[in-house]
């Protein structure tokens, strides 16, 4: 992964990376209690725009998100912390649901719990339609017209442009 002084190739999407301390089943375990009450807490910033608003508030807010993860920690029994800055870092082609993000730098809030070496796990934090997805609700409950989930839906096979989220998530927005 790289810090943040990689170029940002997906400007206008925020990703959410919890890093677990070790491989360990547990330590797994707490990395998924941390990311739910994240995304819980997320879920409830609901006038957060666009992602430069999103940004502000998540530059503004690091201490939350720590607090927040450190208390999941301590109510599990740990004895380490964790960590949250906002930077750029490579991710793998993921696909949450029927959508697919390829591979390439993003900017992405990270929270690191104590040594960081475990396994982590990748989430789009804005915009806020693959929140649901994390939570195993389908696309069809985020509000997308027939057309839209049919292209978003798509499977091409060829490499996804980015484009076509990006077109989706403006016919989203008007």
């Amino acid at each position: 992964y790289t810090g943040g002084s990689a170029a940002n190739e997906h400007e206008g999407i925020i990703r959410l990376h919890v890093i677990a301390d070790s491989n360990r089943a547990k330590d797994q375990a707490l990395k998924l209690k941390v990311r739910d009450a994240v995304i819980e807490y997320m879920e409830k910033q609901d006038d957060l725009d666009d992602a430069d608003e999103t940004r502000e508030y998540l530059k503004n807010t690091l201490d939350r998100f720590e607090t927040i993860a450190n208390g999941v920690i301590a109510s599990e029994g740990y004895d380490y912390t964790a960590s949250a800055d906002l930077g750029v870092r490579y991710i793998p082609q993921k696909t949450y649901g029927d959508i697919t993000f390829p591979a390439g730098s993003y900017e992405a809030l990270n929270i690191t719990l104590g040594s960081g070496r475990g396994e982590n796990w990748w989430c789009v934090l804005f915009p806020q339609m693959c929140l649901p997805v994390a939570f195993g609700e389908p696309l069809d409950d985020l509000g997308f017209s027939d057309e839209e989930l049919r292209v978003l839906k798509s499977r091409p096979q060829y490499e996804p442009r980015f484009a076509l989220l990006e077109w989706a998530y403006s016919i989203r927005e008007n």
